[in-house]
């Protein structure tokens, strides 16, 4: 692993998993109260509707390796393996199978929209098998109009024996979750992210969905927990580790490459430096 080879740090910038209310969710599951896991159902969107004006934004470009899949799909994906790894044994974890379907954007020809099924295998003694739906798409959410309206919906459910919990849009920052159990408790928490506070005038986010009035956007939470890997000795985080990583990201590619989508040589390759 090249940060062990060359004794630096390196990990994934991806927030969300340090979260407290990742935290939450994983010492629920790991308590065992809920009963066994069956499911994971995944959902993020965006919701280019109109279209783009031209072939360069960001999110369509092959040139900028583009389509949906990385942009948004990742955290689809990301929530079903924070789950679905954690009650895996480590020393009998096996990586997945996937079934996936993919839809091109017409003009480029990258991932439009995707829809992937996974099975992650366990032993009867422990748990049995679980399966997981992770679905993006360019086009398709109305989050931030059910937000304003306080209509919003659940993107992540973990299905379990005894219920399930549920996770708020959007997906890379919720701020609210609900455990329903099948005894009739309903517990419904907010996670608003810490900041200077209402009355500020300090707003974080991406426009035009800014988060609340003096709320961070929560990426110190990753931040520290690097600081206190690189104290602690650690070359990865605490809770994303480079082995997970890389196996998200071939599983992205795998699925790009079933759809026969593909990318310039310059963005494509593994090769450094580049050849001209």
């Amino acid at each position: 692993m090249l940060g062990g080879d060359k004794n630096v740090f390196c990990e994934k910038a991806f927030t969300t998993r340090y979260f407290p209310l990742s935290l939450y969710v994983q010492e629920i599951i790991e308590s065992s109260r809920i009963g066994p896991l069956e499911r994971v159902l995944a959902e993020h969107s965006l919701s280019y509707a109109g279209g783009f004006v031209d072939d360069n934004h960001i999110m369509m470009n092959p040139k900028l390796a583009g389509g949906i899949l990385r942009g948004g799909g990742i955290y689809s994906l990301t929530w079903v393996f924070e789950v679905l790894r954690i009650v895996q044994p480590e020393l009998s974890r096996q990586p997945p199978l996937i079934k996936s379907t993919v839809a091109k954007y017409d003009y480029t020809e990258v991932d439009a929209m995707s829809t992937i099924l996974l099975e992650f295998s366990r032993s009867k003694a422990d748990g049995g098998t679980d399966h997981a739906v992770t679905s993006t798409s360019l086009r398709l959410s109305n989050d931030s109009i059910a937000k304003e309206d306080d209509a919003m919906v659940p993107n992540i459910r973990i299905q379990v024996q005894y219920g399930e919990i549920q996770i708020f849009p959007p997906a890379y920052r919720p701020t609210r979750t609900r455990l329903i159990l099948k005894n009739g408790l309903v517990v419904d928490k907010g996670w608003p992210q810490p900041g200077p506070g209402k009355g500020t005038g300090w707003y974080t986010g991406y426009r035009p969905a800014l988060n609340p009035e003096g709320e961070s956007h929560g990426l110190f939470w990753e931040a520290d927990d690097a600081g206190r890997s690189i104290m602690e000795g650690r070359k990865e985080g605490s809770r994303l580790g480079l082995d997970e990583s890389i196996l998200i990201m071939e599983f992205m590619d795998k699925v790009r490459s079933e759809a026969d989508i593909r990318y310039p040589y310059e963005v494509d390759t593994a090769d450094y430096p580049l050849q001209p």
